[in-house]
């Protein structure tokens, strides 16, 4: 062998860990957005759409078939009250129908304002969605941004590519689709691509859209400030992290912006130092990232199989949806009619036990 062989040199298990922590920080903020995106914007988004379509046809079934449980109450105390020899009272009835009632009224309220905030919701997504297309590029400089593409037709290009971000999610799940469908080939994280270039290595890279700027500023932000992949934040920290996630959930834009100018990455070598010490500390972390980002893909595993998420081939589907509002509409129909019978038989007991008070006395 010769005596002057070339020497490789090995990388340190430092250096390794760096690196592993580096990528994992990157997919826990990328998961975590898509988590949050579903959670906070798109699942809203879809049951406000259900609500429009058929949900506020349900919430009315619901409420009519708790007056018609009423009506069917009150019958029956009010013909216990007949068969004891005791005055009908229609008032007693009620209130104790009232009280069996309660607590499914309550939940029909619930649910009924939960209905009313997300159809707010979606009509202020619906403006702040407008107002980032219309001042697309305006802003856009911020976190060393090139030109910022405007509206839906922005060329689709890199989302996030911090600290050698190689995950990916499914935009198209997500609502996010391009114009030409040609994202993989140029490397859209949103959409299954890969990259691992930085911030200002290639201008073509800056052209976004709106929503994928959105996605870009809060994986920046969630990497910097999140709690689960940050232990050490302090509270004025969480509380920037807190107002982050309401302005993403909002699609507000400009708020997003303001954050990532005044937050600074802090990369993981300058927490960790190459001693015993930091080292273990160092594989702690690592091993706490790989568990949060197993939960977090978890949660939007959950969120992708429920409710309302789940409806969205029904809401697609014209002829499933007009079968379901047909449905509704006669079962409303029938409970009417129910209701007005069971009203007719209420008022006919209390003539009768009238009748019979009046021949007894």
């Amino acid at each position: 062998m010769d005596e002057k062989s070339e020497i490789i040199e090995v990388e340190s298990p430092y250096k390794m860990l760096l690196e592993e922590v580096r990528i994992l920080k990157a997919r826990l903020a990328t998961v975590m957005e898509e988590r949050d995106d579903l959670r906070d914007h798109i699942c809203r988004e879809i049951q406000a759409e259900y609500d429009e379509k058929v949900g506020k046809l349900e919430l009315e079934a619901m409420e009519i078939e708790i007056r018609l449980q009423a009506r069917r109450m009150t019958l029956q105390y009010m013909q216990a009250a007949v068969n004891r020899d005791q005055e009908p009272s229609y008032e007693e009835a009620t209130r104790q129908t009232e009280e069996k009632t309660r607590a499914y009224q309550e939940d029909l309220n619930r649910k009924a304002e939960q209905a009313r905030q997300d159809e707010e919701y979606a009509k202020r997504r619906q403006k702040q969605d407008e107002w980032n297309r219309q001042h697309a590029g305006e802003a856009g400089q911020a976190d060393g941004f090139g030109e910022v593409g405007s509206g839906e037709s922005a060329q689709k290009t890199v989302d996030d590519t911090d600290s050698g971000d190689t995950e990916t999610e499914d935009s198209r799940q997500t609502g996010e689709s391009g114009t030409d469908g040609s994202e993989e080939s140029q490397g859209s994280n949103d959409n299954g691509g890969q990259d691992n270039s930085r911030d200002g290595d290639d201008p073509h890279v800056k052209r976004m859209s709106p929503a994928q700027e959105l996605k870009h500023l809060y994986r920046k932000i969630a990497k910097r400030l999140h709690p689960d992949s940050n232990p050490n934040v302090t509270e004025a920290e969480r509380e920037l992290f807190l107002k982050a996630q309401a302005a993403y959930a909002e699609g507000d834009l400009e708020t997003l912006r303001e954050i990532a100018e005044k937050i600074s990455e802090v990369d993981v070598e300058e927490q960790f130092e190459d001693t015993a010490e930091d080292i273990e500390k160092l594989m702690k972390y690592r091993d706490q990232l790989k568990k949060q980002i197993w939960s977090t893909e978890h949660d939007i595993e959950d969120i992708k199989e429920s409710f309302p998420y789940n409806a969205r081939e029904f809401l697609a589907d014209e002829d499933a949806v007009r079968e379901r509002r047909a449905e509704l509409i006669q079962y409303i129909h029938e409970c009417e009619e129910q209701i007005k019978e069971l009203d007719e038989r209420i008022e006919q007991l209390r003539q009768e036990h009238e009748n019979h008070q009046r021949k007894c006395g």
